[in-house]
């Protein structure tokens, strides 16, 4: 519970945003990656409430909601943690920088495939995780794994998935966010 909590409050943030609602922050006291990752965020809804802000004085009208994605989609691979999430049929929708440099791949190469499919086995440890939320609607936390990068170099992470809702309590997906071990300590 004391990680499903701050998870569910950082994707129901997430989604008040994307349904254009900018007036949330995350409130946290954890010190732990979730910590991390919500005052990352919070850094992130900071800069986009500024960009926009910045669009709206040049520009005199509303930045465009694609104009506000790209931002916040660029800002998203600035966090501390590696980020894998699938929509609710199970196409990737998320792979973060993080995760493109601890695996070794390209988000352009996975994003939109569905995890059903054949998909580099590196990843398969984190989309069998992801799958197995969704199927069963349900979070998986803080679980240690070690995974392979493309050069099959050995990486302890600690991860947690869980569901990803919206705001009408839909299930939207599910989101894995991860650390490498050595990052932790």
């Amino acid at each position: 519970t004391s990680i499903a909590s701050p998870i569910q409050s950082l994707s129901s943030t997430a989604f008040q945003i994307a349904a254009g609602d900018i007036s949330h922050e995350i409130a946290t006291d954890d010190k732990n990656e979730i910590g991390d990752i919500a005052s990352s965020f919070n850094v992130l809804l900071n800069n986009l409430k500024s960009t926009m802000g910045q669009v709206l004085s040049k520009s005199g009208e509303a930045a465009s909601m694609k104009e506000i994605m790209e931002y916040v989609e660029k800002d998203y691979d600035n966090l501390p943690g590696g980020i894998i999430s699938i929509n609710n049929i199970g196409d990737i929708t998320t792979f973060n920088e993080v995760a493109e440099e601890l695996f070794g791949i390209k988000a352009e190469e996975l994003l939109g495939l569905d995890i059903k499919n054949p998909i580099p086995k590196e990843i398969k440890p984190i989309t069998d995780a992801l799958r197995r939320c969704l199927a069963k609607g349900s979070f998986q936390l803080k679980t240690l794994a070690d995974v392979y990068n493309i050069a099959g170099e050995k990486i302890s992470i600690l991860y947690s998935v869980t569901i990803q809702f919206g705001l009408k309590n839909e299930v939207l997906g599910a989101v894995c966010v991860f650390r490498k071990i050595e990052d932790i300590e």
